[in-house]
């Protein structure tokens, strides 16, 4: 298998996880009505997640991926099943920021799964202090309540959005004219 084929296979591989957890979390959650998207709930896992990519912003993607996971995580865009929350800090880079919200989400009808997705920014600090922009993402991140009534997560993932085949075109047209 040559290199190419390779990546199409690990990529096809992640979509298939990735598209797998997310059908089975849906399926666990009840119809989404008006009055579904705006209970209690689901608010708390949409705050858990903005209070995750805070976080990050206060001490670096890495630690606020390790603070906010269950003790063992699925990470969707790695081809190795299974992370220990203590190694998340070693995955991210400390030059790399990463801003994200979540934009819509739900809660099982029992209250103890979730999810979030979003839209995320992601920027390379160069050694001069100047960032980079790197093509824009979308997430999901499946949640799962603890004992004491936080969120956790236990999957999470990203795939290039839309937006960033404009990202493309504009850095490519931009250096065109250098």
């Amino acid at each position: 298998m040559g290199v190419s084929d390779q990546r199409r296979h690990k990529t096809g591989m992640i979509t298939r996880v990735f598209g797998a957890l997310t059908c089975a979390t849906i399926m666990t959650l009840p119809a989404m009505g008006p009055v579904m998207a705006q209970s209690h709930p689901t608010q708390g896992v949409m705050e858990a997640d903005r209070a995750f990519a805070a976080r990050a912003k206060q001490v670096g993607a890495g630690q606020a991926f390790s603070e906010y996971a269950e003790a063992r995580v699925s990470m969707l865009n790695d081809p190795v099943p299974g992370t220990d929350n203590a190694d998340l800090a070693k995955i991210f880079s400390p030059d790399l920021e990463i801003d994200w919200g979540p934009v819509d989400g739900a809660v099982s009808v029992d209250g103890t799964l979730g999810y979030t997705w979003g839209k995320a920014r992601y920027h390379k600090v160069k050694p001069d202090g100047t960032k980079e922009e790197l093509p824009p993402s979308r997430y999901v991140t499946i949640w799962r309540k603890q004992k004491d009534g936080s969120w956790k997560f236990l999957a999470d993932g990203g795939l290039h959005a839309p937006e960033a085949k404009e990202f493309a075109e504009k850095k490519k047209a931009a250096a065109e004219k250098k």
